[in-house]
């Protein structure tokens, strides 16, 4: 990641988000699950099944638990799927918005 990003955006953001992980870590954990059943508009998650950051049961749970949420799993797919496959990730994203929506 390094080298996409550079080395000094990138040890800035990885220490941000480790800090960040461990208040959430040492608050219990949760920082959305009581409030994802109250999503009520469409919602498309994308997830990159080899993601070294976000394991798959978290998009797993966001669909089961948004109603009307539609889940994505790029198969070859890591955490920076909108930059490494962007052709692919922006033709679902624009598939998504283009589709009608039952209000």
């Amino acid at each position: 990641m390094i080298k996409l990003y550079g080395e000094k955006y990138f040890r800035e953001t990885w220490l941000c988000w480790v800090n960040t992980c461990l208040e959430i870590y040492e608050s219990g954990g949760d920082i959305c699950k009581n409030l994802v059943d109250k999503i009520k508009c469409p919602t498309l998650i994308i997830h990159g099944k080899l993601d070294p950051m976000v394991r798959l049961d978290h998009a797993e749970y966001l669909h089961n638990h948004i109603k009307k949420s539609r889940l994505v799993i790029m198969e070859d797919g890591k955490h920076n799927l909108h930059l490494r496959h962007f052709h692919k990730f922006n033709s679902i994203v624009e598939e998504f918005l283009s589709a009608e929506i039952e209000v």
